[in-house]
């Protein structure tokens, strides 16, 4: 039961970070910049120090992990310049700047990506729970606050991408409930110990892509300091966001 409703709050806590990035719609530019930020941040001082701190307990996964790792920055890069393809080849026939069709492909991926993280969040606090519940509690309350800046980071890639506001909704409330499904998931499946060099390697390298080869360019303005400003503000944030997570 302390499962299921600290999954409601992390799914609600979700969706406040993606309405906040809605409603700020008419200054995407400056959310996507934060966002660059924290991804790139959250890759940085979360991801790799516990990909490292994984490989010293697996040292023979020390070569695959970064094989992972390489492949989750290449394979991102071949999906977008593959969606980007797509969508010239549309826009060559269809003139999408006057019939305002648009083809958020990319945007979808990367959610989808991100959704498989988010249900190992879900199973991380059902296995603390099963621990103690003094554990679960606090790794919930990592991932509730963790959650916000995820939301965020969901809704901003999908516009970035074209999405529409509607779309950007619809996809957040499914993004949103991932955690719940990946409690739920930990009665039938879990994820073996040798595999977690190779996840955690994997989505630092898509972590790193994303924020500073596909949000970060699309939100620099060079004559214009507030960008930088809010990309640095979003590495204070998951850099203060990490300090709040050190016992783990």
């Amino acid at each position: 039961m302390g499962t299921l409703l600290l999954s409601i709050i992390a799914f609600c806590s979700t969706c406040m970070g993606g309405i906040v990035a809605l409603r700020q719609r008419e200054q995407l530019q400056r959310v996507m910049a934060f966002a660059a930020g924290t991804l790139v941040g959250l890759a940085t001082f979360q991801w790799l120090p516990r990909l490292f701190s994984v490989l010293a307990l697996l040292p023979r996964e020390r070569f695959t992990a970064f094989v992972a790792l390489a492949c989750g920055f290449f394979t991102f890069h071949l999906l977008e310049r593959l969606a980007l393809h797509w969508q010239e080849g549309q826009e060559s026939q269809r003139q999408e700047e006057t019939s305002g069709i648009a083809r958020p492909v990319l945007g979808v991926v990367s959610v989808l990506l991100f959704s498989l993280h988010r249900l190992l969040e879900g199973a991380t606090i059902s296995l603390g729970f099963s621990v103690n519940p003094a554990t679960g509690l606090l790794l919930a309350g990592a991932i509730i606050l963790h959650n916000l800046v995820e939301g965020l980071n969901a809704v901003v890639i999908l516009l970035t991408n074209r999405s529409s506001r509607r779309q950007a909704l619809i996809w957040l409330l499914f993004f949103a409930c991932t955690p719940l499904l990946g409690a739920l998931a930990t009665i039938w499946v879990s994820l073996p110990t040798a595999l977690l060099p190779r996840y955690l390697g994997f989505f630092s390298g898509f972590l790193l892509y994303l924020g500073a080869s596909h949000l970060l360019p699309a939100a620099q303005r060079p004559s214009e300091l507030w960008s930088l400003l809010w990309t640095l503000a979003g590495a204070g944030a998951a850099l203060i966001m990490t300090v709040l997570l050190q016992p783990f």
